[in-house]
């Protein structure tokens, strides 16, 4: 049986008409499809042939080791603007384990959680008791239009995601005024430290990283980034990063808010935060 307030919301994916549930599967309503109930959890993802090697197998145990081996300090400060930025229905998009849910839930919000990978979300459900989850991919949320107040991204799950597609689908979703909060990493630092290691060792420097390698997507530069999510219906609210170091956060923060003013954005850490608003 779903979660009531999951039941309201999920929709076909692909006509994104309401679906009905029938003892172990969901059927639309309008076109007829059919997608199963995996351990209780709807699976938008087990009849379509796109799915990628990636999404077939993964260890969460794995997962949770790696994120105990990041300096708390800086998880904290990734973590604390997807959390701030949390209110109403919140759906977390590449949600993993859910480590995020009970603090949200604590703010006294309703948590959604969707990601592709089946044996993130069991352990999600079995090992932190969360019932409103969905199998899916970020460019294709089988949710209706203006279903959350809220939609986050974090520990870089949107660079597994088109953002000419993903940004105009999470758009979708939101409520008019509701907060899309996602961490990226700075590719733009990278670029940095890539030219510079060329040029050390002799080698002829690039100007970019390549726009897509092993399926990752990254915003080549700022005006990119801002035609993208003006293009969607987003209005750019804040983007910062997690410094490096824990030592001047505060100076970061000025340096990073000069783009907001229209100038050259300069970022110490790797972990950037984009933070926009539905418009």
């Amino acid at each position: 049986m779903l979660e009531g307030l999951l039941e309201e919301k999920i929709v076909c994916p692909d006509c994104r008409r309401k679906i009905r549930l029938e003892e172990e599967c969901l059927i639309c309503l309008c076109c007829g499809r059919k997608y199963p109930l995996c351990s209780g959890i709807p699976d938008f993802l087990a009849s379509q042939e796109e799915r990628t090697l990636s999404w077939k197998s993964a260890d969460p145990l794995s997962y949770e080791k790696d994120l105990e081996s990041i300096p708390y300090w800086r998880l904290r400060r990734i973590d604390r603007p997807l959390i701030d930025s949390a209110f109403g229905d919140v759906l977390e998009i590449g949600c993993g384990t859910c480590r995020l849910a009970a603090q949200i839930e604590g703010k006294k919000a309703n948590f959604f959680g969707l990601d592709p990978m089946p044996e993130y979300l069991a352990f999600a459900k079995q090992k932190r008791g969360q019932k409103k989850l969905v199998r899916a991919k970020g460019e294709k949320l089988p949710f209706a239009d203006a279903s959350f107040d809220t939609v986050i991204s974090g520990f870089y799950a949107f660079r597994y995601i088109d953002p000419a597609i993903g940004l105009p689908e999470a758009r979708r979703v939101l409520k008019k005024g509701g907060r899309f909060t996602l961490e990226m990493l700075n590719h733009w630092l990278l670029n940095m430290i890539e030219y510079k290691n060329r040029i050390k060792y002799g080698a002829k420097p690039q100007n970019t990283l390549p726009r897509e390698a092993g399926g990752h997507y990254d915003f080549k530069n700022f005006p990119e980034l801002r035609r993208l999510a003006e293009g969607s219906g987003f209005r750019i609210e804040k983007i910062y990063s997690c410094p490096v170091s824990p030592v001047f956060p505060h100076l970061n923060r000025y340096l990073s808010g000069c783009y907001l003013r229209g100038k050259m954005i300069v970022y110490l850490g790797l972990d950037v935060i984009i933070e926009l608003r539905a418009v």
